[in-house]
């Protein structure tokens, strides 16, 4: 017989959702912070027919977070946050990245200031097969502009020499015909 708290209770495993609310409370996330991100940790598990998240990927997040847009056809805030719970077991309980299904990921540098906005100081796209991408930020502009504006055609889109000087350098002036 073993005593309360002896060897037998202790090489139990810890479950998901109590390693998740313990990462919370090591990263110090509120209280309400935390009981949303346990239920949408939840949901996700039961999403998938109780299958561990260790064995699902970047294409079984995006099917839930997918499902939720369509069926449940919850708001891009409450998205956003079911996205944020997901990244979080991930990222810190599970510790490892989600990759994309094609294999495509994008590393982001280290944050600095131009002016009054904050931004990476670089960009690298990496994809299967190719060398990676890497964009050096060396200025930055606040645009008002729709989020596709800013796709990997127009990120790799060739700027021409005299064209680097200023604002106007931004290949097809966001495609709209307009200077910003």
């Amino acid at each position: 017989m073993t005593r309360r708290g002896g060897p037998a209770e202790s090489s139990k495993k810890v479950k998901l959702l109590d390693q998740v609310r313990l990462a919370l409370r090591v990263s110090h996330y509120s209280q309400r912070t935390e009981e949303a991100y346990v239920r949408w940790i939840r949901r996700f598990v039961l999403f998938h027919g109780r299958q561990h998240p260790a064995g699902m990927g970047e294409q079984e997040v995006a099917q839930f977070l997918s499902h939720l847009a369509r069926e449940g056809k919850v708001s891009a805030s409450t998205q956003s946050q079911a996205a944020s719970a997901i990244i979080f077991l991930y990222k810190k309980v599970l510790r490892r990245r989600i990759d994309r299904a094609d294999g495509v990921f994008m590393i982001v540098g280290p944050m600095v200031a131009f002016e009054k906005l904050r931004v990476p100081a670089w960009l690298e796209i990496h994809e299967p097969e190719a060398e990676p991408i890497r964009f050096e930020i060396d200025s930055a502009v606040a645009v008002n502009a729709p989020p596709k504006a800013f796709s990997r055609t127009w990120l790799t889109t060739p700027v021409e020499p005299e064209a680097r000087g200023g604002a106007a350098a931004s290949p097809g002036a966001l495609d709209s015909g307009e200077s910003p």
